[in-house]
């Protein structure tokens, strides 16, 4: 099911990377019994949007820039539904080139078997959006303090796979503060 053509795969190798994730580098804030729009868990932010009077639905997420002149480059998500799933999804600029697909893998696993690929699910005017669902060890796995992550998509069918580094600390314990 992988829509990865094998340079976008041999591109995830590739160093070095254009782009860095706007993380807090600091410590996670200690998990409140309410949690908060806005608060942060490692690399992560709490966003919650109001669904019906007195529910509100909160993800985590983090906003990737382009280093060089801080233009949008991702918007990653990590949601977890009431049956326990835990989702990733990827939302990139409008024009991406759908069939070389978007993938991540740990910086530090180089064996082509560790990349994980996004299915795409949409495109609107501001973005188009994939989705990877994790299972909850890889996601406790994920999450570890010291683990970098490594993504890439092709903006334009001409164009090189664009790399850009992401970190998913902290994803763990903030799925589990916003638990529904």
């Amino acid at each position: 099911m992988s829509f990865l053509k094998p340079l976008c795969v041999a591109a995830l190798f590739a160093l070095p990377l254009s782009a860095s994730a706007q993380t807090d580098t600091g410590t996670d804030q200690a998990a409140a019994a309410t949690v908060t729009n806005g608060q942060k868990f490692g690399a992560w932010t709490v966003a919650c949007v109001a669904v019906a009077v007195g529910k509100t639905n909160c993800t985590l997420t983090q906003r990737i820039l382009r280093a060089t002149d801080s233009a949008f480059v991702a918007d990653i998500i990590a949601t977890r539904n009431d049956k326990d799933e835990t989702y990733l999804i990827a939302r990139v600029p409008v024009g991406v080139f759908l069939p070389n697909g978007f993938a991540m893998r740990e910086a530090e696993n180089q064996d082509e078997k560790a990349v994980m690929s996004f299915t795409w699910q949409a495109c609107n005017r501001d973005f188009c959006e994939a989705l990877l669902q994790v299972d909850t060890e890889k996601a406790t796995a994920l999450s570890a303090q010291d683990n970098e992550m490594v993504a890439a998509f092709r903006p334009n069918a001409q164009s090189d796979p664009f790399l850009f580094k992401l970190s998913l600390n902290g994803m763990a314990s903030g799925l589990d503060a916003i638990r529904p």
